[in-house]
């Protein structure tokens, strides 16, 4: 059918950056580049955006501190993002019963995002007062890079896989666009 549309699901902070933690977006960085790039292109191909709630916005506001996956890996976080994605999860399905007019291309993530990540999350084993760790620089700085989805995209590819939905899953990158469509 020639008006078939393509869709994509998106992390919300792809389309709004001010749901990041302060000074997250203050400067030119490579995502931010690659968000204006990746933008740019889906508007030139006509694909067609649905933005993901922000887990993290939505329970800790705009005036919240950085998070490790750990923090968010417990039952009440997991719980919360199933309710916020029930109603995405039904949309997806409700797109691919009508796939003759629309192809559900994927979903695009923002790596080392602790509710996010695709390829690799924000890991520290954090806890507890930091008013009393004698050296809070030195405890901050146990943070690291960890080859793991983030905790929002564990639950939404647990929650589309429950109702036989398999989509493809990318990080934002330069090639965010090309990866999926080498796969499709």
């Amino acid at each position: 059918m020639k008006n078939k549309k393509k869709l994509l699901l998106v992390s919300h902070c792809i389309l709004n950056v001010r749901a990041k933690i302060q000074y997250a977006v203050e400067f030119e960085t490579e995502e931010e580049r690659n968000r204006k790039a990746f933008l740019k292109k889906v508007i030139e191909e006509d694909i067609q955006l649905m933005q993901l709630p922000c887990p993290e916005f939505l329970m800790y506001g705009g005036r919240r501190w950085g998070h490790s996956s750990e923090q968010f890996d417990n039952p009440f976080f997991r719980r919360q993002a199933r309710k916020m994605l029930e109603d995405i999860v039904l949309q997806v399905k409700e797109y691919q019963n009508c796939a003759e007019r629309v192809e559900v291309l994927g979903v695009v993530g923002i790596n080392g995002s602790p509710s996010c990540g695709i390829g690799y999350t924000f890991s520290a084993d954090w806890g507890g007062e930091l008013s009393s760790q004698p050296n809070l620089e030195a405890y901050l700085k146990k943070g690291e890079r960890k080859e793991a989805m983030g905790i929002f995209m564990q639950v939404l590819k647990e929650m589309l896989e429950e109702e036989g939905i398999i989509l493809r899953m990318v990080p934002l990158t330069e090639r965010t666009l090309e990866e999926l469509e080498d796969e499709n």
